[in-house]
């Protein structure tokens, strides 16, 4: 089922009816199948340079869904969820680079389909828990990529960068001192913007708005970016002393089921 959708969205074909009938009804064998063959599979599906036009048919005939389930629980009929848009950025982006044949790390594409997934499971931890959102989120990705692992098995090589890509949007938010220097030095650095500036795109103000500093301070020199420092921590000191002296993280309303519709 996989090579028939993958050779006609390369070869620009439809699947005969006869052979598509069945399809959607026998997806779920899928879970049979080894999850390190899975993984190459995805590869080929994803990385060939049609992954959205592949994404879309294997959404069609319910195939996606079995390899990646934490995914697929985002799914929306109207395919407008923050999940479904950072899913054809990232597939998009991946398209062009291979067009352009520039080089492409399956970490990445992984890092970027399991973000929302991951920022929901972790709200949700933070609510039922009490957990501070940073001990929650540290817990969701473990669960987020253990549960992922069963269905395409991601080597650790791999999963060990996405787990730096996620921790990174955390600490990008955090800009004083010598923190945003700090960053900046990340080996990861370029990736984890690339995925903030994809977050951007889909979630617009705060986050839009971190994303244009960052462009600017990697522009910037190094007399530019002291400045730019001083006046993110001129915002930190003027806060309320009740505001600094406050213990533990916000309260947090209850996330609803698919979120990120």
């Amino acid at each position: 089922m996989l090579r028939a959708v993958r050779f006609a969205v390369k070869l620009d074909m439809t699947i005969n009816d006869a052979t598509a009938a069945p399809m959607v009804e026998l997806a779920p064998l899928l879970q049979d199948i080894p999850a390190a063959r899975m993984f190459e599979e995805s590869l080929k599906l994803l990385q060939a340079g049609q992954g959205l036009a592949t994404y879309q048919m294997l959404r069609e005939y319910n195939l996606f869904q079995q390899l990646f389930p934490a995914v697929a629980a985002h799914f929306t009929e109207a395919q407008t969820s923050q999940t479904e848009q950072m899913l054809e950025q990232v597939l998009r982006s991946t398209d062009k680079r291979v067009a352009n044949d520039q080089r492409i790390n399956p970490a990445f594409l992984f890092a970027a389909m399991l973000w929302y997934p991951l920022v929901t499971r972790a709200e949700e931890m933070a609510f039922e828990s009490g957990l501070s959102y940073y001990d929650a989120f540290m817990v969701a990705a473990s669960d987020i990529v253990d549960e992922q692992v069963k269905t395409v098995a991601i080597p650790r090589r791999f999963t060990a960068m996405v787990r730096e890509v996620w921790q990174l949007q955390m600490r990008m938010t955090r800009r004083t001192g010598a923190r945003a220097f700090k960053t900046l030095e990340e080996k990861k650095f370029r990736a984890a913007f690339d995925l903030l500036e994809m977050r951007g795109a889909v979630e617009g103000d705060d986050t839009e708005a971190l994303c244009a500093w960052w462009r600017d301070f990697q522009r910037a020199d190094q007399g530019g970016r002291q400045k730019m420092v001083r006046a993110i921590n001129k915002v930190s000191n003027t806060r309320s002393p009740k505001s600094r002296r406050r213990k533990g993280p916000p309260r947090r309303r209850k996330p609803q089921s698919n979120s990120d519709a």
